[in-house]
């Protein structure tokens, strides 16, 4: 998507246009190689800004860049509860002084974005959940660290009839599943995103049933 683009202009005009009838930034279409280059290029932003400066610049230049990246790197790079360890190092940051200053950053300008442009918050979650951390893995979905407890721990038994429940109603499917397995860190993101994630969850979960069906 933003592989031949070199100006920030370019990228946000990009993905705005992508965002264009979409509700969370993990229906993006977003290359790996794409987040490395929109990390690298946020990571030289933070770098050389302090904490307000960093926060003006990047809603004025990249807003819609900032949560994708933010999204997406929680997509590809979340793994066993840890969050902003991927994170850091697609930002390019090793010292603990910019960690936590990259954090307050990112996370001011991702809930911003959400507020002035009307996208999903997931104010139930952040109430019960890390403020900032969950309203973003609920934006990407189902991170690819996760998809195996998807499959192994809810498709699979699901469609061998083991949860009790029929595959064909999806919100009694999701409540069967809850209901079996106390949630450990890895399954939480696909339960916020299962429970709350409305229409889109909803659809992911059929089509995924549809498939395991098929394959089982």
């Amino acid at each position: 998507m933003l592989e031949d683009l070199t100006s920030w202009a370019e990228r946000e005009q990009t993905i705005e246009r992508a965002m264009y009838g979409k509700s969370l930034f993990g229906q993006l279409d977003l290359s790996s190689d794409d987040l490395v280059v929109l990390g690298a290029g946020l990571g030289e932003i933070i770098k050389s800004h302090d904490l307000n400066g960093a926060k003006s610049y990047l809603l004025r230049i990249a807003p819609y860049s900032t949560c994708a990246f933010l999204v997406h790197a929680g997509l590809r790079k979340y793994h066993k509860g840890n969050f902003w360890s991927g994170v850091y190092s697609l930002l390019g940051l090793d010292e603990r002084r910019l960690n936590y200053h990259a954090r307050q950053v990112l996370c001011s300008v991702f809930q911003q974005v959400l507020e002035d442009k009307g996208f999903e918050r997931f104010p139930q979650l952040a109430e019960t959940g890390h403020k900032y951390v969950t309203p973003i893995l609920a934006h990407a979905g189902i991170p690819d660290y996760c998809l195996e407890d998807l499959f192994d721990r809810m498709l699979l038994p699901l469609v061998q009839g083991k949860l009790g429940v029929s595959p064909d109603d999806v919100d009694e499917a999701i409540q069967a599943w809850i209901a079996s397995y106390r949630s450990s860190l890895a399954d939480k993101p696909v339960r916020n995103f299962l429970l709350h994630g409305g229409p889109i969850a909803e659809d992911l979960l059929f089509r995924c049933i549809e498939m395991f069906r098929a394959r089982f």
